[in-house]
């Protein structure tokens, strides 16, 4: 998902599963004026694809990654203190 500039806020993905990726798990992109919100990833899992989870323009303080599959990482960029 990108951002449009337009503020993205409460966005939760739950109860997906993907069997394969053609690329990396996921990725998310707000901007530095509207980064995003209250991402929250819960019981998501994407058994196949070529990396894990990037982040860029989120709000990792506001963000919550439960029981997800690749998990996120400390270099994904999604997560507080990074």
């Amino acid at each position: 998902m990108e951002g449009s500039g337009t503020p993205v806020t409460n966005l939760t993905v739950e109860d997906m599963h993907v069997d394969v990726a053609a690329g990396l798990a996921g990725q998310f992109y707000g901007d530095t004026t509207h980064p995003i919100r209250g991402l929250r990833l819960r019981n998501v899992t994407v058994a196949k694809s070529a990396g894990g989870w990037v982040c860029r323009g989120v709000d990792a303080k506001s963000a919550e990654f439960v029981d997800v599959f690749p998990p996120v990482d400390a270099k994904s960029g999604c997560l507080a203190g990074e």
